[in-house]
Parts: structure tokens; sequence; C-alpha cells
């Protein structure tokens, strides 16, 4: 319930950061509640869902647009993440996987650039990091792990459990 409490926040706080960032001077497409798939090879699906597109910022159009993924954290994590190092370097396993969320959003959707946007759910401050570039070695790395996974998730079979990691299994009821 705890977990379920703190995903539904996110719902709650992502209109708010809509309506900021677009009274900041940036012209936001948003995205739909549905979950896209793409399949980056034969027989590997992969699902997300984009929070947005930056279209432009005060009249400047980007081309090709911008992937917006939207954060809220708490005021440590907050304060921790200044550049996208921070966050592929984070302690926090969840906190590096948006990292890696951004990097499959880019190179599935053929964007070389995205920002990812915080939101302090303590205080409300957003702080918008400096674009995340494409990285195409860790995409097609993630895009490998789909392509492993693959038949696990279609025989409904559970991979290979990991070394146990309380940051990680700590957490699990």
């Amino acid at each position: 319930p705890v977990k379920l409490a703190i995903f539904r926040e996110g719902f709650i706080h992502q209109p708010d950061v809509y309506l900021r960032l677009e009274a900041m001077g940036f012209k936001i497409q948003r995205e739909n509640e549905k979950a896209v798939q793409w399949t980056p090879r034969p027989g590997v699906l992969i699902s997300g869902k984009i929070d947005g597109k930056a279209l432009a910022y005060k009249g400047v159009r980007y081309d090709p647009s911008i992937i917006v993924e939207i954060k809220t954290t708490q005021g440590h994590t907050f304060d921790a993440l200044n550049t996208v190092e921070d966050v592929r370097r984070h302690h926090a396993f969840y906190v590096r996987g948006y990292y890696d969320q951004m990097q499959l959003y880019l190179l599935l959707e053929e964007r070389p650039r995205g920002l990812l946007v915080w939101k302090n759910k303590q205080t409300g401050m957003l702080k918008v990091l400096p674009p995340v570039e494409i990285d195409f070695q860790r995409g097609e790395e993630l895009i490998q792990k789909a392509e492993r996974l693959t038949p696990m998730v279609q025989g409904k079979v559970d991979p290979p459990p990991i070394a146990w990691d309380p940051g990680i299994c700590g957490g699990c009821e």
C-alpha cells in the first residue's frame, strides 16, 4: 500500500509540473496516459509511457522535439541530483533506472536528447537537469537485456534471482 500511494503521488504532481514548465516558456506536448509499445527487434517488445515532449522554448522550436520525463522525489534525493552523472551513479537502483528509461526512450523514439525534470515533494521546487544525450551503447545494452528476458516473459518464468542487495531487496515485502 505504501508503494502504491507513492506512485499515485506522481500522477497528482505531473499536471502541476506541466503547467509550471509551460509558465517558464516551454511548449509541451503532453503524452497519452496509455503506454506505447516498440518492437526494436523481431519478438522483442518494450513498453513505456513518455511523459511529454518539449516542442519549443520561448518561441524557439525544437526539431526534433525533446523527450521530457517528470520525476518526483524526496528532498535528499532532489538535492543530490544536479547532473546526468549524479543520476547514473546514484546509490538507489531506481534512480539509476531513470537514466536507462530515458536512454530507451531516446533510442526508440529516435531523439538525440531528453530532459529529466525533478519535483521535490516536500518543497514543490522544480529542477531541470542539463539535457540527457543519447548513449547508443547503453541503449543497445538495454535492448539486448530485453531480448534476453523476452523468452522468460513469454514463458511466464521468473529470471534468475539477483544477489541480495538491501537497497533493492530490503524494500520488498
